[in-house]
């Protein structure tokens, strides 16, 4: 249960306000009902210089370390892709920098949104010089087991490790934000909540932009106030009609949307100085 957000040819004087609208997630990002507010049991950024993988992560709470957060992601400078993640997690006295989001295998990162309940049972299908620490969480276990796939490609790899888990694990939500430095790929799949584990993409010139919840791409002073939170019944985030909407011409189960067709899906209202669209369930976007 965690808010995250992908920028495709990521600079940071073009996006430092999509950063500074997402951190405020942080404190006023959606909750489920009854739970605490905040997503702030760890934090974490990944990003390539000169094609390698770099990553910072922390445990503690974004609020708290917030030079410290700003600092890392003003000194990725540029990235052809760039991950950011804030972690609320679901599972008790778990909260260490290594649980932390993104995770990096191979020169790839890897974020998630959801809960895999029986997640144990992949570890089966990852050979045992490949396996995660004994210690590992839901989602660092399904990153290890999409990476450990037969396939090929790395989209691939992602397809068929998230139909099995569909097909044969307990979960939320499967969420995702998957990349190789040069293509970011999103996912999104829940079984409830469908209002809290939501994913949506914007354009911004050259930049694809994935993000758990709408921001802004100007700097919102209603976030700076601290906006009260309102969970699941909000709706300056989440229209259920646009995406009912929307959905209604979505492709097959994995079928592909290439950057060319990133002006699909539109949200006609255009919230917040971006026009954000949700992310199709059960498609692999491809920015």
């Amino acid at each position: 249960m965690c808010r995250m957000l992908g920028i495709t040819n990521f600079n940071w004087k073009e996006h430092k306000e999509i950063i500074e609208n997402f951190f405020a997630l942080a404190r006023v990002g959606k909750t489920l009902r009854g739970d605490p507010r905040g997503h702030l049991d760890g934090w974490g950024i990944g990003y390539y210089k000169n094609g390698a993988a770099r990553l910072i992560k922390s445990a503690g709470s974004c609020l708290e370390e917030k030079t410290a957060f700003f600092n890392a992601v003003k000194n990725a400078g540029t990235s052809s892709v760039l991950i950011v993640h804030l972690r609320k997690s679901a599972w008790p006295q778990t909260t260490a920098k290594r649980n932390a989001h993104p995770f990096l295998i191979d020169n790839n990162l890897f974020a998630h949104n959801g809960t895999v309940r029986d997640y144990q049972r992949l570890l089966a299908h990852i050979p045992p010089r490949r396996r995660p620490r004994a210690s590992a969480l839901d989602s660092e276990v399904l990153f290890s087991y999409i990476m450990n796939s037969k396939k090929s490609d790395i989209t691939d790899k992602l397809a068929a490790s998230l139909e099995y888990v569909r097909d044969n694990c307990a979960y939320s939500a499967l969420n995702t934000l998957l990349t190789d430095g040069k293509t970011l790929m999103a996912f999104r799949d829940y079984t409830i909540h469908a209002g809290y584990y939501s994913l949506f993409h914007a354009a911004r010139g050259g930049a694809g932009i994935v993000c758990s919840e709408p921001v802004s791409g100007k700097l919102n002073p209603t976030f700076a106030l601290g906006r009260e939170n309102r969970g699941e019944r909000g709706r300056e985030f989440f229209d259920e009609k646009s995406e009912s909407v929307a959905l209604s011409t979505v492709e097959p189960f994995f079928g592909r949307k290439s950057p060319a067709s990133l002006d699909e899906f539109r949200d006609p209202n255009a919230k917040f100085g971006l026009k954000w669209s949700p992310v199709p369930p059960k498609v692999i976007m491809c920015l």
